[in-house]
């Protein structure tokens, strides 16, 4: 099968493929392979009946649809072995040919037989992570600061009689109180932050929209959840579907944008972390790279390895 790739640096990928005969021929053998397991023929038990039966019986539309399906998958699997492509999401396919067509049975005339003489080229999209350059991304990390506490008046009783003066001395200035954990987590924003104003590339719109998307649909969800109506619900809030969906895409770049940066923050520190840090590991890092623990951190973690993999003299012992 014929494959070129056009992989674009905000990671979108494109991935055209020319089907020839012999490939339709292959994926119509594996398609009446795949539906005769679910045809029961006269005379024959379920899932028995010969391949030419099968054919008979089957409907024609359902078999170039199955046949697509299995010229697809074979050229998404050539695609990624051949250009080492690593997807971060799941494919979709286009037929070229039924740029027009608007129903099944229009599509099955269009493909079929021609396609069982001719091939039939199809395009196959997908996503990969975006081109970044980090840059100095550590020095961003450590030049984020949480701001002093605020601090706000408060207001005591006052007794009868006090002049303005008195009842003015009686108002004491405290500082707000913030839990560990909520300076641990307000730290974690404001890092995140620093690095998504700070590190510039270019993301696929798709991508924005998928997360877009799904945002919506879960902010539904809990709305209905509530035995609201979504619709109701913006109506109560004086929104449109349109409103609703320009403000959740900026969101959605926001939560894209972070999620790749921490991604490729993580590729780089495999070596500090381990072979494979989560998530967690990645904002641990950046929390004590803020603080200047990092290096305390990464020295500590590096012995705790180098000891779990050297034996102690009782295994040396046990092992004689």
């Amino acid at each position: 099968m014929q494959i070129t790739v056009d992989k674009n640096k905000n990671g979108k990928v494109v991935i055209k493929a020319k089907a020839s005969k012999d490939d339709v021929l292959h994926a119509k053998k594996h398609a009446l392979s795949h539906l005769g397991e679910h045809i029961t023929a006269p005379g024959f038990r379920k899932g028995k009946a010969p391949t030419h039966i099968v054919e008979e019986l089957v409907k024609t539309d359902k078999l170039v649809e199955e046949i697509l399906s299995h010229v697809s998958e074979d050229a998404y699997i050539q695609a990624l072995n051949e250009h080492k492509i690593v997807p971060i999401s799941r494919p979709s396919v286009n037929i070229p040919s039924l740029k027009d067509v608007k129903t099944q049975e229009e599509a099955t005339k269009v493909l079929w037989p021609d396609i069982t003489k001719n091939g039939v080229e199809i395009e196959i999209t997908t996503f990969v992570m975006p081109e970044i350059d980090l840059g100095k991304w550590k020095d961003v990390v450590k030049k984020v600061k949480l701001e002093e506490p605020k601090k706000e008046a408060k207001k005591t009783k006052t007794k009868k009689g006090k002049n303005d003066d008195e009842k003015s001395q009686e108002k004491q200035e405290e500082k707000v109180q913030k839990t560990p954990e909520q300076l641990e987590r307000e730290l974690e924003d404001k890092m995140i932050e620093a690095l998504v104003n700070r590190i510039k590339f270019e993301i696929a719109d798709e991508l924005i929209e998928g997360e877009a998307d799904q945002m919506i649909y879960r902010q539904a969800e809990t709305v209905q959840k509530l035995g609201i109506n979504y619709e109701d619900y913006l109506k109560m809030q004086n929104k449109s579907w349109e409103d609703v969906r320009t403000e959740t895409k900026v969101e959605a770049e926001k939560v894209v944008r972070a999620r790749f940066i921490i991604s490729e923050i993580a590729k780089e520190l495999e070596g500090e972390l381990g072979d494979d840090p989560k998530i967690q590991d990645v904002i641990d890092y950046l929390k004590k790279l803020n603080k200047g623990e990092e290096k305390t951190s990464v020295k500590s973690a590096a012995k705790e390895k180098k000891s779990a993999k050297k034996p102690s003299k009782t295994t040396k012992k046990a092992e004689k």
